[in-house]
């Protein structure tokens, strides 16, 4: 019998970070399963990774924009709407035999809305595969500090109702912990995009040249940027000022020069979404713009990462660009304008190479000529940190494989009963 596994999450945006984890549990659980069905659902059905994927899509609750969601909630739960939609995702959520939410950075608070936002996203699709009897799976969550109390009873709520609970960082237990939410049995694990399938060596130099972009005759620094002026104006300015001057000192020397990989290329929302817009604006603002090469092609998750096999160094605000980069083995500083930045270095052992968002230009140079400086030893302890966060990745694939086969013929529909929730999983030390 097929054994069917649905997915929420934050796909099909352009977000090369949010689509590894989902081909890293496609990719596994093919392995485990006899000819698995997995359906996604996502704001944008027609998919290129989807294809690759061999995943099926389908519309999840949100609008096709922000500017169709103002004012609004949920797809079908406003007056006038009309219910098919709703009704589809919920068909999705009842036909399924597990229903995995995330991962990525899901437990933040936005506005305390029961029908808007990630989070109460969340809650809305556990509560649907409560009433359908299909197992949840919380899947590699993040999480921040929750300041409105109703937010942090949303989440413990969403924690308890769900039958496996797995978090990606361990500072995301302490900021929820902070908050006075309850965390029940759950497993500390890796990131999941750590064991997506990568790209084939190569690819890199292919699509540099579809770019147009040269050979490099010197140094090549990769750089990870994201607009932060969702942090404020000020916060915005001082990091792209000093984002400007690091590029300013690394192109000084004669042959060095600078690549702008962009994570998310998502402009449907405008362009702060676009990692592209904010190269493009800190290239027309520095001494060198003939230097600095912009990525502007629409690539999935394992030909972006592909790029960073051509630099020789990277500084990355985007979280997965500094997975990505190490990955490959590259020299990698991350900028912690979220903890789940701080929290992936510290898993990876090497919690140095993290610098704070307010960090100087000159404090990015001095840590990554640090790490470049002695390359061998910190390719040694990139790929010994990564081949020990991937060794605990199976849990993932342990957990929803047994939810998902221990629900077939347990499951009456609307009238099924709930499983016992998991009551212990092993927990990597990092």
């Amino acid at each position: 019998m097929t054994v069917t596994v649905a997915f929420d999450g934050a796909f099909a945006i352009d977000s090369a970070g949010d689509d590894a984890p989902l081909a890293y549990m496609v990719h596994a659980l093919r392995k485990r399963l006899d000819r698995p069905r997995f359906v996604a659902l996502v704001r944008h059905p027609d998919w290129r990774l989807a294809r690759r994927l061999g995943v099926e899509t389908a519309a999840n609750l949100e609008h096709d924009s922000k500017t169709a969601s103002l004012g609004r909630w949920y797809r079908g739960l406003n007056y006038g709407d009309s219910r098919s939609g709703l009704e589809a995702v919920a068909e999705v959520v009842a036909s399924a035999d597990l229903l995995v939410l995330g991962a990525g950075n899901f437990l933040t608070e936005v506005g305390i809305d029961v029908l808007r936002g990630h989070l109460p996203r969340f809650v809305a699709m556990t509560l649907a595969a409560q009433m359908a009897g299909t197992p949840v799976m919380l899947f590699g969550l993040s999480a921040n500090r929750l300041r409105h109390p109703w937010t942090a009873r949303a989440a413990q709520w969403l924690l308890h109702a769900a039958d496996g609970v797995t978090f990606r960082e361990r500072i995301a237990i302490e900021n929820l912990e902070a908050s006075g939410v309850r965390i029940p049995d759950h497993a500390l694990l890796p990131d999941p995009a750590l064991g997506a399938p990568p790209a084939a060596i190569g690819l890199e130099s292919s699509l540099l040249a579809r770019e147009g972009i040269p050979l490099r005759r010197g140094r090549r620094l990769g750089i990870a940027l994201r607009d932060l002026g969702w942090l404020g104006r000020a916060t915005a300015e001082h990091y792209e000022r000093e984002q400007i001057a690091l590029i300013d000192a690394w192109c000084a020397n004669e042959g060095d020069d600078v690549l702008c990989v962009p994570q998310c290329t998502y402009d449907v929302d405008g362009p702060r979404t676009d990692d592209r817009r904010v190269a493009g604006t800190l290239r027309d603002h520095c001494r060198f713009p003939d230097k600095v090469h912009v990525i502007q092609g629409r690539y999935d998750y394992d030909e972006i990462e592909s790029f960073y096999r051509a630099v020789d160094g990277v500084v990355a605000t985007r979280l997965h660009g500094a997975v990505f980069a190490a990955r490959m083995g590259i020299p990698v500083v991350g900028i912690a304008y979220e903890d789940k930045v701080r929290g992936f270095f510290d898993q990876l052992g090497m919690l140095e190479a993290s610098l704070p968002w307010d960090a100087s230009s000159t404090g990015m140079l001095e840590r990554l000529h640090d790490l470049m400086a002695d390359g061998d030893r910190t390719r040694t302890r990139l790929r010994a940190g990564i081949a020990r966060l991937q060794a605990g990745l199976v849990t993932y694939v342990d957990l929803a494989e047994r939810l998902a086969t221990s629900s077939q013929g347990s499951r009456t529909g609307l009238t099924a009963g709930r499983r016992a929730p998991m009551r212990s999983m092993p927990t990597p030390t990092a």
